[in-house]
């Protein structure tokens, strides 16, 4: 008799989860060791997108939607208990929250009042997990149990809604789970409401503080790097010099200069485009230099810096948008490019942004801008060095490697440094990607599958 294949349930609830789990080696790595896989997409209807059955759906994996749940005081209980965590992420948080930021400003004192004392009682974090579950069960998706039998279920998003109905349903059932934050810079600014049999973190760091502020057991917690990065080892994917130049249009003998934008979060950017396009334009740096602006993918379609555009300075709106994982969902093809964008630029100008580990990856010189990208809506204050005060970030100023600008005279200089001498600060870039990246072998997939077969009693030999 053919032996039963193990089941494995995979949580996908964004674009960009379903680029560093199911496009960056986790689904393969789980397919060739023997798997059979389920991925849940949140879907009211119960369909999923034609174009992700087409690239995922094959004897070894199936795709479901699966709808929300609506129960009757979650959303409230959720809010609320998620500040029993309260860190000095949750405090950049309320002071820069784009909708507390038309309001008065006593809001954000009262929220580190009353929040802060209450993340101190850290019995109300137990009691709130045991609410969770017992108060608000997920049996309503008992029936993908019932259907698919799993052994384990993956969650990617350790705090999302659909992942923590997963999580309970399978804990009830006796099922084992493996989660994961979504991303490195929320781990120490809400409270993980359900805590997983085993938790991968992307670095070191991360299991300290999730350790600490969490209150989760470290023997609990393993980890594996990020495994989108994955895909900046992988020298088969990058293009020559000149064929990526002659793609976005500009001289190869050019410097090229990278700015990434953070959406809302920089608002007020523009300044800083305005400054680096009018230099680039009229050849005001220490090198000839082009410039690439990416936007920030919840603007592709608001042309924020199409005024810009113009001799050697280009706007790289190469988003692959969806209905369905909305608004964006990077496929293979923009990825590959986005990873050559890195491994060809020449400078990389960001805001207090993961920009900067993807910078690091490939050694690149760093520059962090920290004045006027964002602006107070109604006194006009400048708070853009607001955002290097966040939990995460200070990680990252701690590890060094970063020019943080705070004027038009420090950027500029900045970048002819650089310009100059792209060795300077090597040394703590290097140190800047073994704290905050863990390691860019592109193993970090292999280390995620390695959890997986480890719970489910398949570890590797």
């Amino acid at each position: 008799m053919a032996k039963k294949l193990k089941t494995i349930f995979i949580v996908i609830t964004r674009g960009f989860l379903a680029r560093g789990i199911l496009r960056s080696g986790v689904l393969d790595g789980l397919k060739k060791a023997g798997y059979k896989i389920v991925i849940f997409f949140p879907s009211q209807n119960g369909e999923v997108a034609d174009y992700l059955r087409k690239e995922f759906e094959d004897e070894h994996v199936i795709l479901e939607g699966a709808p929300d749940i609506h129960i009757r005081g979650y959303s409230f209980f959720s809010w609320q208990t998620s500040f029993l965590v309260y860190s000095g992420s949750s405090w950049v948080y309320s002071q820069i929250n784009l909708k507390r930021l038309q309001k008065a400003q006593y809001w954000k004192y009262f929220d580190l009042f009353f929040y802060g004392t209450l993340s101190k009682f850290h019995f109300l974090k137990t009691v709130t997990r045991f609410l969770e579950k017992k108060v608000f069960p997920a049996s309503a998706y008992g029936k993908y149990f019932d259907t698919h039998k799993p052994d384990l279920v993956f969650s990617t998003s350790v705090m999302g809604k659909l992942d923590i109905s997963m999580m309970k349903e399978a804990e009830r059932r006796g099922v084992p789970t493996v989660s994961m934050p979504k991303s490195w810079d929320n781990v120490t600014m809400q409270l993980y409401r359900f805590v997983p049999d085993h938790l991968v973190v992307q670095n070191e760091i991360m299991k300290r503080e999730v350790a600490r502020v969490q209150r989760i057991d470290p023997a609990q917690i393993s980890v594996s790097g990020f495994p989108q990065f994955d895909w900046y080892r992988r020298p088969e994917i990058l293009v020559s010099r000149d064929e990526f130049c002659h793609s976005y249009g500009v001289d190869p003998e050019r410097k090229i200069i990278f700015y990434g934008s953070e959406g809302a979060w920089s608002g007020d950017d523009q300044h800083i485009v305005s400054l680096l396009s009018h230099w680039v334009k009229n050849d005001m740096l220490g090198e000839k230099c082009a410039l690439i602006i990416r936007p920030h993918f919840s603007e592709k379609d608001r042309g924020r810096f199409d005024e810009f555009k113009g001799s050697n300075v280009i706007v790289d709106d190469n988003f692959t948008t969806s209905d369905f994982l909305k608004p964006w969902d990077p496929n293979v093809s923009e990825t590959k490019k986005f990873t050559n964008l890195l491994h060809h630029c020449d400078a990389l100008v960001a805001v207090a942004s993961t920009l900067t580990l993807d910078g690091v990856c490939f050694d690149k010189p760093l520059i962090n801008v920290a004045f006027k990208i964002l602006l107070h809506p109604k006194t006009g204050e400048d708070i853009s060095s607001i955002w290097y005060d966040s939990d995460h970030y200070r990680w990252v100023m701690a590890a060094g490697g970063v020019d943080v600008v705070k004027s038009e005279e420090a950027l500029k200089e900045s970048l002819n440094l650089y310009l100059l001498d792209p060795a300077r600060k090597r040394e703590e870039r290097k140190r800047l990607l073994e704290q905050l990246c863990f390691k860019v072998d592109g193993k970090s997939s292999d280390r995620i599958i390695d959890v997986i077969r480890k719970i489910v009693g398949d570890a590797r030999a």
